[in-house]
């Protein structure tokens, strides 16, 4: 005690010396010093110390988690009921599907997983509930454009206008965790809204498509064999088939004898294999297939 009191005294007195007689140097060779002794006279842990600090240490890291986790779970578990009574008015509006009634999603699922529809349907429910973009689950049903056999996917639509394409593991991995009570809230995106249902129907590649970019390549295609330059009109842009996007265009050329014609091409643009699979020109003489 006493050395570390001269210690801080001779600290002290690098500052401000209080002895006239000597300088700052004085006071910081003593404070090295005293350092120097203090570093000696203080003994280092001995093995014994080291292992019951470590103990306590890894006990109280041990206490932490636990109490992480029974918060977590605590929040969980309100999660679960919050959505359970959220998604009541929707889960008792859920249909019976039967084969004469749904004969489309019947072939479209296939027998075995139409069968299981209704079981997994709530499922459903609560993965778009879970997600935070939506307030409130209004009604679920499976969707005949998105679903293929044995992969179905539920639309679910919410208070708020947002829709929701729910995926088979999804309502899976909702049912669980509602059964478990150990469903947590997620930030999951809209897939579209009621004003743009339409493109919850794309693919993702569909939707990642540059529309500006097809366009230009397609019109590209087109001009490469026309004889003479065209005068392209408004086009039209939509989808088709699995990844594939459509552009149709009227436009104006003229032929060989230098009469200008009205003219209308027909493409189509893999997204997923970022090429042209189909490039029809129709006209006054037919349609001719350049591609």
């Amino acid at each position: 005690m006493i050395i570390l009191l001269a210690f801080f005294v001779a600290a002290f007195g690098i500052i401000k010396p209080f002895k006239k007689n000597w300088g700052r140097k004085h006071f910081a060779g003593l404070a090295l010093a005293l350092f120097v002794a203090l570093a000696i006279a203080v003994p280092k842990p001995t093995p014994e110390e080291i292992a019951a600090r470590e103990k306590a240490e890894a006990a109280e890291k041990a206490a932490e988690e636990v109490a992480e986790a029974e918060r977590k779970l605590a929040e969980a578990e309100e999660t679960t009921k919050a959505v359970l009574a959220s998604s009541k008015e929707a889960i008792d509006g859920l249909v019976s599907y039967t084969r004469s009634d749904f004969p489309k999603t019947y072939e479209m699922v296939g027998a075995d997983m139409f069968g299981k529809l209704s079981e997994y349907e709530p499922g459903a429910i609560y993965a778009a509930a879970r997600s935070t973009k939506c307030d409130k689950p209004l009604y679920g049903m499976v969707s005949e454009k998105k679903s293929t056999k044995d992969h179905p996917v539920w639309f679910v639509d919410c208070a708020n206008d947002n829709r929701f394409m729910i995926t088979l593991p999804e309502a899976k991995e909702a049912l669980a965790l509602i059964e478990s009570k150990k469903l947590t809230e997620t930030d999951r995106k809209r897939d579209c809204t009621i004003d743009t249902i339409y493109s919850c129907n794309q693919s993702p590649y569909q939707k990642d498509a540059n529309e500006i970019e097809i366009v230009t390549f397609c019109d590209q295609l087109v001009e490469q064999v026309l004889i003479s330059d065209s005068d392209m009109d408004r086009w039209r842009y939509s989808m088709g088939d699995g990844d594939e996007v459509v552009v149709t265009r009227p436009f104006t050329a003229q032929n060989a004898f230098g009469a200008n014609l009205k003219h209308r091409y027909r493409c189509v643009f893999d997204a997923r294999k970022e090429t042209v699979t189909s490039l029809q020109i129709e006209g006054p003489t037919g349609t001719s297939t350049i591609i």
